[in-house]
């Protein structure tokens, strides 16, 4: 799971506007911390992934920005099971349901999902040849299945661009929130090594300078 902060969140919305998130970085730290552990109780107590068993997860602050935070989650959900995964995880827009008049909450999911779940092609994430590393745009499938050990989620013309989400969870924290099922024992070993690679290196010298003002 990845969870990235939302700086439209309420909670930081009250903060001084005349400053710059960055100079709050202690108050985005605790915010972030609290949403980190709202979301592990929440999947605890609600067996959303089965029981869990173990957690693992980095917190990591890229190009000096905000927050977002890699976790890890050991539990009994059986990830062969194509029919839980789908109840599960969905990389499809909401769609409408024509019997239902007011359809106020399927519009404000669909926002949600074109806001935070929609994956946009940067320079960041191309390669030489202009694809995309992360394999976006996907191609359209009819059926989830394995490939190779790697999960294909089903998806329609207009949904290449989605993450892999939780409907209820994306509705819940209102921030990009990407759910990936682990199967094969090549992407437990990789999610293991990403979640747990050492942070960048700085090498700092304190040297003593005495004061020489006035007391």
């Amino acid at each position: 799971v990845t969870i990235t902060f939302n700086p439209k969140w309420n909670e930081v919305k009250a903060l001084n506007h005349e400053e710059k998130l960055v100079n709050n970085s202690p108050l985005i730290a605790r915010i972030f911390n609290q949403k980190k552990n709202c979301f592990i109780r929440y999947v605890k107590s609600h067996n959303l992934f089965g029981n869990v068993n173990g957690l693992l997860w980095r917190v990591e602050y890229q190009q000096r920005g905000l927050p977002h935070c890699h976790i890890l989650i050991w539990s009994d959900f059986d990830t062969d099971d194509i029919y839980k995964i789908d109840k599960l995880i969905t990389c499809k827009l909401p769609e409408r349901d024509p019997y239902e008049e007011n359809n106020e909450k399927w519009s404000i999911l669909k926002k949600l999902s074109e806001k935070f779940m929609t994956h946009n092609c940067t320079q960041r994430c191309k390669k030489e040849n202009g694809d995309c590393i992360y394999g976006y745009p996907k191609e359209p499938c009819e059926k989830t299945h394995y490939e190779n050990g790697i999960l294909i989620h089903r998806r329609n013309e207009n949904d290449k661009f989605i993450v892999p989400h939780n409907p209820k969870l994306l509705a819940l924290y209102r921030a990009h929130v990407e759910i990936e099922a682990i199967n094969s024992e090549r992407c437990i070993g990789y999610v293991l090594k990403y979640v747990s690679k050492h942070s960048d290196e700085v090498d700092v010298s304190v040297k003593e300078n005495k004061y020489c003002g006035k007391e």
